[in-house]
């Protein structure tokens, strides 16, 4: 499969040299790889990469100049995922995201790689909602959350925003703010004592097109 030809094909609008060219500078020698990629996989780095390039052609920069080949070990799993092309807009923009940051050549540690993977939609969007919270004093319980979650348009029950304030708690990117040593299950369930971590932090910088 000629893969320039099928971004070219599926990506049909004045940008899509700029795209092309803009994936043969970001992937390299291993463009070759990709032979046996689905087409809807290939669409999907297209439609990734398009957003990447509009963005920069809207600040008037010339986001080709800035392209850097990137790491394989770094590039390989965010394509994976990029591929996927999830239906949750969240997580797509955040995996556009990380790949942006691989375009500009910054540097993309495996582990905040891995820890996007870890996260659903519910997640996401909790992470969103404390750090804006949090943002502007405002006092935050499992209440004020779903009903946060539910006017984004995700029907959950308290049970899910709890969860998945375990969730983020368990792999580092909030923390419990408590005095009383370890936290226990009130603390989390509570939400008022949950805090982005610093690595929560830097990660949000990332995902969030922020870096």
């Amino acid at each position: 499969m000629d893969i320039l030809a099928v971004i070219t094909e599926l990506t049909s609008d004045v940008s899509k040299a700029g795209v092309t060219l803009l994936v043969k500078g970001l992937l390299g020698e291993q463009i070759e790889e990709l032979a046996n990629v689905s087409k809807r996989g290939l669409r999907n780095l297209g439609s990734a990469v398009k957003t990447i390039y509009d963005k920069w052609q809207a600040k008037n920069i010339n986001l080709e100049e800035n392209v850097k080949e990137a790491d394989p070990e770094i590039l390989q799993p965010i394509l994976k995922e990029v591929f996927i092309g999830y239906k949750s807009e969240i997580l797509r923009e955040k995996w556009i995201n990380l790949l942006e940051s691989v375009i500009l050549g910054n540097s993309v540690h495996p582990r905040y790689i891995e820890t996007l993977k870890l996260l659903d939609t519910i997640d996401a969007n909790v992470l969103n909602i404390i750090s804006e919270y949090r943002k502007v004093g405002n006092f935050l319980n499992i209440k004020s959350l779903k009903g946060s979650l539910q006017q984004g348009g995700l029907d959950v029950q308290d049970d899910m925003a709890i969860d998945s304030l375990f969730n983020l708690v368990e792999i580092n990117l909030c923390y419990v703010n408590t005095l009383q040593g370890k936290p226990t299950r009130q603390d989390v369930e509570s939400g008022n004592n949950v805090y982005i971590s610093d690595f929560g932090k830097k990660f949000m910088r990332l995902v969030n097109g922020e870096n």
